[in-house]
Formats: structure tokens, sequence, C-alpha cells
């Protein structure tokens, strides 16, 4: 049996004990009368979890050294387009640049402020996956992957051994910087998140309840506003 690795998630405390819980019940009352009890939840996941249900915008999955488990909930990307990556004056105190994202209008096939100055679109296929969290909780990403991501993907999804890719789940970090920087993407089948990471699989009915992100989420700019930044790109040539 291989060594156990370092990558917890802590399990869910039995109902007989195992340590104090962070769930703090609450009890309310309803427009009825009647009483009913509220979960409040702590720990750093949930916490992001309640960070991410307020932002309008799909919350993207970070990658970083440290390994997150993560699980596919759709077998095939849910959204595939374009998008360009802009450098912004900053309305911030202190001034500076901020980098920012938008969705390229010729993955519609219209044309493109942004195209036509030749500034070149990265192709993006997005993921719907569940990252597993601290205390069993399961966070809603979105993994926007490029080109090479997209056929080590792919290339899962339809390896019989371990495709389709919501089967099993999947250890991903990554490591090095900037141009040496690494996606490392390797599969763990189910029995042995338990055996050999110590977590639990994620729990079929919350699987379930989760409201996965759809094209919808995206949003195409106005050719009007890509005409501005394609002004102000243009400006810093002349």
């Amino acid at each position: 049996m291989p060594e156990k690795r370092t990558i917890r998630r802590m399990r869910r405390p039995d109902s007989n004990g195992g340590g104090p819980s962070k769930t703090a019940k609450r009890r309310t009352t309803t427009d009825d009368g009647d009483e009913d009890m509220t979960s409040i939840h702590g720990g750093w996941t949930d916490g992001q979890k309640q960070m991410d249900a307020s932002s309008p915008f799909a919350q993207a999955l970070k990658l970083e050294e440290k390994a997150q488990i993560i699980k596919f909930i759709d077998d095939t990307p849910y959204a595939n387009f374009r998008r360009h990556w802009v450098d912004r004056a900053s309305s911030q105190q202190g001034g500076g640049t901020i980098r920012r994202a938008y969705v390229c209008p010729g993955s519609v096939d219209k044309d493109c402020p942004l195209c036509d100055i030749g500034d070149r679109a990265q192709a993006v296929s997005a993921f719907n996956v569940v990252v597993l969290g601290d205390e069993g909780q399961l966070l809603l990403k979105t993994w926007d992957v490029g080109a090479r991501l997209f056929q080590v993907l792919k290339a899962y999804s339809t390896d019989p051994k371990i495709g389709p890719l919501s089967r099993y789940y999947f250890l991903v970090n990554k490591t090095g910087k900037m141009s040496n920087a690494q996606t490392n993407v390797t599969p763990i089948k189910t029995n042995a998140l338990a055996e050999d990471w110590d977590v639990d699989p994620a729990d079929p009915d919350e699987l379930a309840s989760i409201k996965p992100y759809t094209p919808e989420i995206l949003d195409i700019p106005s050719r009007k506003t890509l005409n501005e930044i394609a002004a102000e790109i243009a400006d810093e040539y002349d």
C-alpha cells in the first residue's frame, strides 16, 4: 500500500463525538411562528463559499503549489470561447495597472475591435468542478483551461481506464513560475481517497444539489466598450 500523503481534508465529526464541531446551530422563527434550525458553518472552505456566492461572476479555480483534490461535475466543458487579456489603468489608490479579461466577440462569429488591432485572443474551455473542502464542503469553481490542458483532459476523458471525467477525482497543482510553470493533473480513484489521502468522497446528495455554471455566466462586452479599449491600446503605441 502506498505511503499516506500529506494532503488532508478533515472528516465530518461523528455524531457521537470526535471533537468540537465548527457548525453552530441557531434557532430562528419562521413567518408562521414555527421554529426552524439553521446551520451556520465555520472554516476556510465555507467562508470562501459565502464570498463566492456574493459575486455575479464565475469563480475561477486558482492552482497553487499546494495540491487540491477536485471532482468534475460534467464530462465536457460547459463553455468554449476566446478571451483577451488587457492591462488597464487601475482606479484604486496608488494607480498602476490591472489585468482584465474580456470575452472575444469572435467566439460567436462577431467582429472584434481588439482582434482588428492585432490583439490575439486565447482559446479557453471552461469546466465545472468542485474542490473538496476542509470539512467535507464542496466549493464550486470554473476551471478555465488553455490548449495544452484541454488536450490533457480530453485524453483522460476518452481513456477507458479513467474517463469520463466525472468518474473519478483529480489531484491538481501548479509548480514553477512564469515560463517554467507546469500544471499537474493526476487521476485518483474513489477508493484511493480514503486509503491514500485520508479524504472522504463527496456526498452524492450534496453533489446533486450544486447548480453548475452555464454559458450565460459569460458576458460578451459591447462593441462600444471594446472600441474604447482598442483606442486606449492604440494610444499607448502612438
